[in-house]
Protein backbone atom coordinates (compact mmCIF):
# COMPACT_ATOMS: atom_id res chain seq x y z
CA UNK A 1 0.00 0.00 0.00
CA UNK A 2 1.19 3.42 -0.91
CA UNK A 3 2.06 6.10 1.57
CA UNK A 4 -0.60 8.23 -0.21
CA UNK A 5 -3.60 5.96 0.11
CA UNK A 6 -2.60 5.06 3.67
CA UNK A 7 -2.70 8.78 4.77
CA UNK A 8 -6.15 8.66 3.28
CA UNK A 9 -6.93 5.67 5.49
CA UNK A 10 -5.84 6.76 8.80
CA UNK A 11 -7.27 9.92 8.03
CA UNK A 12 -10.77 8.50 8.04
CA UNK A 13 -9.94 5.69 10.92
CA UNK A 14 -8.54 8.93 13.12
CA UNK A 15 -12.16 10.72 12.67
CA UNK A 16 -14.03 7.41 14.50
CA UNK A 17 -11.26 7.52 17.46
CA UNK A 18 -12.87 10.50 19.44
CA UNK A 19 -16.29 8.51 19.04
CA UNK A 20 -13.99 5.56 21.17
CA UNK A 21 -11.77 7.27 23.34
CA UNK A 22 -11.42 5.82 26.75
CA UNK A 23 -12.95 7.58 29.63
CA UNK A 24 -10.45 8.52 32.40
CA UNK A 25 -11.11 5.38 34.23
CA UNK A 26 -11.18 3.68 31.19
CA UNK A 27 -11.92 -0.28 30.84
CA UNK A 28 -9.89 -2.10 33.41
CA UNK A 29 -8.39 -5.90 32.83
CA UNK A 30 -10.96 -7.42 34.41
CA UNK A 31 -13.82 -6.71 31.42
CA UNK A 32 -11.79 -8.98 29.72
CA UNK A 33 -11.60 -11.87 32.19
CA UNK A 34 -14.95 -13.51 30.18
CA UNK A 35 -13.55 -13.25 27.19
CA UNK A 36 -10.50 -15.74 28.52
CA UNK A 37 -12.79 -17.56 30.70
CA UNK A 38 -14.98 -19.03 28.31
CA UNK A 39 -11.98 -20.74 26.63
CA UNK A 40 -11.19 -22.29 28.92
CA UNK A 41 -10.81 -26.34 28.80
CA UNK A 42 -9.88 -29.06 31.57
CA UNK A 43 -6.68 -29.38 30.08
CA UNK A 44 -4.52 -26.74 28.20
CA UNK A 45 -4.17 -27.27 24.45
CA UNK A 46 -0.20 -27.69 23.49
CA UNK A 47 1.07 -25.06 21.44
CA UNK A 48 4.33 -24.36 19.99
CA UNK A 49 4.48 -20.58 20.93
CA UNK A 50 1.93 -18.08 22.40
CA UNK A 51 1.69 -14.77 21.51
CA UNK A 52 0.62 -11.60 23.61
CA UNK A 53 0.79 -8.25 21.52
CA UNK A 54 0.77 -5.31 23.49
CA UNK A 55 -0.09 -2.33 21.89
CA UNK A 56 0.21 1.64 22.99
CA UNK A 57 -2.61 3.74 22.45
CA UNK A 58 -1.95 6.31 24.82
CA UNK A 59 -1.65 9.97 23.62
CA UNK A 60 1.63 9.94 23.20
CA UNK A 61 0.78 9.63 19.94
CA UNK A 62 -1.54 12.12 17.52
CA UNK A 63 -4.90 10.48 15.66
CA UNK A 64 -3.35 9.78 12.61
CA UNK A 65 -0.05 7.66 14.36
CA UNK A 66 -3.15 5.69 16.04
CA UNK A 67 -4.49 4.98 13.27
CA UNK A 68 -1.77 4.20 11.29
CA UNK A 69 -0.28 1.99 13.71
CA UNK A 70 -4.02 -0.09 13.56
CA UNK A 71 -3.54 -0.30 9.87
CA UNK A 72 -0.40 -1.30 10.03
CA UNK A 73 -0.97 -4.36 12.41
CA UNK A 74 -4.08 -5.27 9.78
CA UNK A 75 -2.24 -5.41 6.48
CA UNK A 76 0.67 -7.69 8.30
CA UNK A 77 -2.45 -10.27 9.02
CA UNK A 78 -3.63 -8.97 5.64
CA UNK A 79 -1.01 -10.07 3.65
CA UNK A 80 -0.72 -13.86 2.43
CA UNK A 81 2.60 -14.39 1.73
CA UNK A 82 3.59 -13.25 5.64
CA UNK A 83 0.61 -15.37 6.78
CA UNK A 84 3.03 -18.26 4.97
CA UNK A 85 6.00 -17.24 6.35
CA UNK A 86 4.35 -16.82 9.84
CA UNK A 87 3.61 -20.71 10.37
CA UNK A 88 7.12 -21.90 9.01
CA UNK A 89 9.66 -22.26 10.95
CA UNK A 90 8.91 -25.32 12.56
CA UNK A 91 5.72 -23.81 14.32
CA UNK A 92 2.78 -25.98 13.87
CA UNK A 93 0.70 -23.97 16.11
CA UNK A 94 0.48 -21.10 17.47
CA UNK A 95 -1.90 -18.78 19.83
CA UNK A 96 -2.19 -15.03 19.85
CA UNK A 97 -3.63 -12.44 21.93
CA UNK A 98 -3.98 -8.82 21.42
CA UNK A 99 -5.01 -6.26 23.97
CA UNK A 100 -4.28 -2.36 23.61
CA UNK A 101 -2.94 -0.28 26.30
CA UNK A 102 -3.23 3.03 27.97
CA UNK A 103 -3.37 4.31 31.71
CA UNK A 104 -3.23 1.40 34.53
CA UNK A 105 -6.99 0.77 34.56
CA UNK A 106 -6.80 0.55 30.48
CA UNK A 107 -6.29 -2.74 28.94
CA UNK A 108 -8.95 -3.71 26.10
CA UNK A 109 -9.23 -6.79 24.53
CA UNK A 110 -8.98 -6.61 20.43
CA UNK A 111 -8.02 -10.41 19.40
CA UNK A 112 -9.21 -12.95 21.60
CA UNK A 113 -7.08 -15.94 22.56
CA UNK A 114 -6.78 -17.38 18.91
CA UNK A 115 -5.37 -20.68 18.04
CA UNK A 116 -2.96 -20.31 14.16
CA UNK A 117 -2.44 -23.65 12.45
CA UNK A 118 -3.16 -22.73 8.78
CA UNK A 119 -3.04 -19.02 6.67
CA UNK A 120 -6.94 -18.67 7.28
CA UNK A 121 -5.93 -18.50 11.01
CA UNK A 122 -3.89 -15.05 10.41
CA UNK A 123 -6.03 -13.44 7.78
CA UNK A 124 -9.00 -14.03 11.00
CA UNK A 125 -6.88 -11.98 13.09
CA UNK A 126 -6.91 -9.36 11.08
CA UNK A 127 -10.64 -9.57 10.55
CA UNK A 128 -10.86 -9.18 14.57
CA UNK A 129 -8.84 -6.10 14.61
CA UNK A 130 -10.69 -4.44 12.28
CA UNK A 131 -14.15 -5.15 14.31
CA UNK A 132 -13.26 -3.18 16.82
CA UNK A 133 -13.04 0.66 16.74
CA UNK A 134 -10.21 2.95 16.94
CA UNK A 135 -9.65 4.31 20.67
CA UNK A 136 -7.47 6.51 22.65
CA UNK A 137 -6.75 5.99 26.45
CA UNK A 138 -5.46 8.66 28.94
CA UNK A 139 -2.28 7.65 30.89
CA UNK A 140 0.29 5.28 30.07
CA UNK A 141 1.42 2.50 32.29
CA UNK A 142 3.91 0.38 30.79
CA UNK A 143 4.30 -1.78 34.06
CA UNK A 144 0.54 -2.41 34.17
CA UNK A 145 0.57 -3.34 30.67
CA UNK A 146 3.42 -5.87 31.12
CA UNK A 147 1.21 -7.12 34.29
CA UNK A 148 -1.67 -7.52 32.48
CA UNK A 149 0.32 -9.61 29.45
CA UNK A 150 1.87 -12.04 31.81
CA UNK A 151 -1.92 -12.33 33.52
CA UNK A 152 -2.91 -13.36 29.69
CA UNK A 153 -0.11 -15.97 28.93
CA UNK A 154 -1.25 -17.76 32.64
CA UNK A 155 -4.39 -17.51 31.81
CA UNK A 156 -5.42 -18.92 28.76
CA UNK A 157 -6.61 -22.35 27.31
CA UNK A 158 -3.29 -22.87 25.89
CA UNK A 159 0.24 -24.57 27.17
CA UNK A 160 3.24 -22.96 24.89
CA UNK A 161 6.64 -24.08 24.32
CA UNK A 162 7.49 -21.14 24.53
CA UNK A 163 5.74 -17.83 25.46
CA UNK A 164 6.45 -14.33 24.32
CA UNK A 165 5.17 -10.79 24.44
CA UNK A 166 5.18 -8.30 21.95
CA UNK A 167 5.54 -4.84 23.25
CA UNK A 168 4.38 -1.32 20.95
CA UNK A 169 4.87 1.93 23.05
CA UNK A 170 5.66 5.72 22.48
CA UNK A 171 6.09 6.35 25.81
CA UNK A 172 8.26 5.49 28.82
CA UNK A 173 5.29 4.36 30.53
CA UNK A 174 6.97 4.16 33.98
CA UNK A 175 10.42 4.95 35.99
CA UNK A 176 13.43 3.19 35.50
CA UNK A 177 12.83 0.82 39.09
CA UNK A 178 9.65 -0.13 37.64
CA UNK A 179 10.98 -1.33 34.61
CA UNK A 180 13.93 -3.39 36.04
CA UNK A 181 10.95 -5.29 38.28
CA UNK A 182 9.44 -6.11 35.30
CA UNK A 183 12.25 -7.32 33.32
CA UNK A 184 12.97 -9.74 36.30
CA UNK A 185 9.13 -10.74 36.30
CA UNK A 186 9.44 -11.52 32.74
CA UNK A 187 12.42 -13.56 33.39
CA UNK A 188 10.73 -15.13 36.22
CA UNK A 189 8.29 -16.34 34.35
CA UNK A 190 10.36 -17.63 30.95
CA UNK A 191 8.53 -15.00 28.93
CA UNK A 192 10.73 -13.94 26.00
CA UNK A 193 9.78 -9.78 25.25
CA UNK A 194 9.97 -7.97 21.38
CA UNK A 195 9.63 -4.27 22.14
CA UNK A 196 9.18 -2.01 19.13
CA UNK A 197 9.83 1.99 20.48
CA UNK A 198 7.72 4.19 18.14
CA UNK A 199 10.11 6.92 19.04
CA UNK A 200 8.02 9.23 16.25
CA UNK A 201 7.76 12.61 18.47
CA UNK A 202 10.26 14.52 20.66
CA UNK A 203 7.88 14.72 23.76
CA UNK A 204 8.20 12.48 26.97
CA UNK A 205 12.12 11.71 25.99
CA UNK A 206 10.64 9.58 22.97
CA UNK A 207 13.73 10.00 21.11
CA UNK A 208 15.68 7.93 23.81
CA UNK A 209 13.09 5.02 24.46
CA UNK A 210 15.69 2.56 22.67
CA UNK A 211 18.15 3.39 24.78
CA UNK A 212 15.72 3.79 27.66
CA UNK A 213 14.21 0.18 27.43
CA UNK A 214 17.35 -1.15 26.03
CA UNK A 215 18.71 -0.40 29.76
CA UNK A 216 16.53 -0.87 32.17
CA UNK A 217 13.68 -3.52 30.90
CA UNK A 218 15.28 -5.81 27.83
CA UNK A 219 17.16 -9.18 28.90
CA UNK A 220 19.56 -10.35 27.56
CA UNK A 221 17.87 -12.48 24.85
CA UNK A 222 14.96 -10.05 24.27
CA UNK A 223 14.90 -7.84 20.75
CA UNK A 224 14.86 -4.29 20.15
CA UNK A 225 13.25 -2.96 17.25
CA UNK A 226 12.93 0.71 17.46
CA UNK A 227 10.64 2.71 14.90
CA UNK A 228 11.36 6.52 14.13
CA UNK A 229 9.21 7.38 11.55
CA UNK A 230 5.58 6.02 11.90
CA UNK A 231 5.35 4.78 8.42
CA UNK A 232 8.09 2.22 9.22
CA UNK A 233 5.86 0.11 10.96
CA UNK A 234 3.98 -0.82 8.43
CA UNK A 235 6.97 -2.40 6.50
CA UNK A 236 8.56 -3.74 9.65
CA UNK A 237 6.01 -5.30 11.83
CA UNK A 238 6.00 -8.26 9.56
CA UNK A 239 9.47 -9.08 9.65
CA UNK A 240 9.66 -8.51 13.66
CA UNK A 241 6.33 -10.86 13.96
CA UNK A 242 8.30 -13.10 12.04
CA UNK A 243 11.22 -12.75 14.28
CA UNK A 244 8.93 -13.78 17.23
CA UNK A 245 8.15 -16.94 15.68
CA UNK A 246 11.99 -17.49 15.18
CA UNK A 247 13.63 -16.31 18.13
Amino acid sequence: MSRVPLIILSAVMAMLIFAGTYPSQGIDASDDVSIVATEQIADSVPVDLEIVIAINVSWSMDLNELALQRSAFIGAFSDAEFAERFLRNGNKSIAIHAFEWAGDSVHHTLVPWRLVEVTSDVSAIAQSLRSHPLRAGRGASLPSALETAIERLDGNPYQGSRRAILLISATKGGNSEDLVRMRDALAAAEVDLIVIPLMVRAPWGARELDKFFADHLLGGDDLLRPVTDIFELQTQLPSTLHDVTTK
